[in-house]
């Protein structure tokens, strides 16, 4: 979702498989999972060879700014909590 959030466009199956380094059939489930809640879109072209493009819905971008900002916290505070211990 992370990853998704910070694109305006849809993407590939295989360009987010190489974007986060995970295997095939996990990245499979974990999409399948997210379109079956209504967080992600996919679209399927009727080419040879398939073509599938995966793209947030209006649910998913509420949860990409979420976490967006959850991950901005986090760094902030992570990074803070680094230099008092020092």
């Amino acid at each position: 979702m992370h990853t998704l959030s910070k694109r305006d466009t849809p993407i590939r199956f295989n360009e987010l498989k190489r974007s986060i380094n995970i295997t095939s059939t996990t990245l499979s489930r974990r999409l399948e999972e997210l379109v079956d809640v209504g967080f992600l879109n996919r679209e399927a072209f009727a080419e040879v060879p398939l073509r599938v493009e995966y793209s947030q819905s209006e649910k998913g971008k509420g949860l990409g700014k979420i976490l967006s900002d959850l991950f901005s916290w986090m760094s902030e505070n992570l990074n803070h909590s680094e230099e008092k211990s020092n």
